[in-house]
C-alpha cells in the first residue's frame, strides 16, 4: 500500500508515520483453520530500517461459537464513547 498521507497514527499512543510510507502485507492460508499474517513497514522518513508486525489469526471453533458482525451505519453514536470522532463540542468538551 502506498499513497499514505503523514495524518494517521499506526495506533491510539500516537506512533506515527510519515508521507513517504509503504506498507506490504501478506496473507497465508496455513490451513482451513489458521491464516499467518505478515506487513512489512518501510518509512524512511521515520525509521533507519524497515520493521514488521506478524500475527497468527486462528478460527476459534468451540462448540456453538458465533462471530457476531458489527456494521457500523449512519448516524451511530456509540462511536463517540470509545474514539476521538467527532467535534470537541458533540464529546461535550468545552470549546474557546
Amino acid at each position: 500500500m502506498t499513497n499514505h498521507n503523514d495524518k494517521t497514527w499506526f495506533d491510539i499512543v500516537g506512533d506515527f508515520h510519515s508521507d513517504a510510507m509503504k506498507v506490504v502485507e501478506r496473507w497465508t492460508l496455513v490451513n482451513a483453520d489458521t491464516i499467518d499474517y505478515e506487513a512489512t513497514i518501510e518509512d524512511p522518513k521515520v525509521y533507519t530500517r524497515p520493521w514488521k508486525m506478524v500475527f497468527t489469526a486462528a478460527r476459534n471453533t468451540a462448540k456453538g461459537f458465533e462471530l457476531m458482525e458489527h456494521a457500523c451505519h449512519e448516524g451511530e453514536s456509540a462511536v463517540k464513547s470509545f474514539s476521538s470522532y467527532g467535534s470537541a463540542e458533540e464529546n461535550g468538551e468545552k470549546t474557546k
